[in-house]
């Protein structure tokens, strides 16, 4: 899987967009209004992109370092099959979109 995200800016204001390869969305939705952890799973078959659009987001796995990684706007991280992640919000106006590579199916669900 690979991601570009690129941003070109002039007065009329900034467009950003991604170019990808490996990966086809099937599902997209957007996190935003919380400073909630959210998260706390992984996934059997569905591989998902995990976008901050706006503010700050750190980002832990059950296989990185406990402090996370932080994403700063359009920045992204890659969650494959059985990598469990939590998503700790520090403002009610961050935005993290999530594109995944699956239709949602809660079976497709592993919890701790």
């Amino acid at each position: 899987m690979k991601l570009s995200i690129k941003e070109s800016s002039d007065e009329r204001g900034k467009l950003v967009f991604a170019s990808y390869s490996g990966f086809t969305p099937r599902n997209t939705y957007w996190i935003t209004g919380s400073t909630k952890t959210r998260g706390g799973h992984a996934h059997k078959k569905t591989r998902q992109i995990l976008i901050c659009m706006k503010g700050e987001i750190i980002i832990r796995t059950d296989k990185e370092d406990k402090s996370g990684i932080v994403l700063k706007e359009n920045e992204w991280f890659y969650q494959d099959i059985n990598i469990f992640v939590w998503m700790d919000f520090s403002s009610t106006d961050d935005i993290l979109l999530v594109m995944a590579d699956a239709p949602y199916n809660p079976n497709d669900y592993i919890y701790e």
